[in-house]
């Protein structure tokens, strides 16, 4: 799942601002799914 969530958010941001139409709110869903990876990857770190 580390593709999940983050992966099609991120995604989602790339053809947005491909498309000129990046936005605030796009930007705070961005600095979210960020996090979201880095404590993803923290897990897995731990996990492993």
């Amino acid at each position: 799942m580390r593709l999940g969530v983050a992966g099609a958010v991120r995604g989602k941001m790339v053809r947005t601002s491909l498309h000129g139409t990046f936005t605030m709110a796009d930007a705070a869903t961005t600095a979210m799914a960020a996090a979201i990876d880095e404590q993803v990857d923290a897990f897995f770190a731990e996990a492993h």
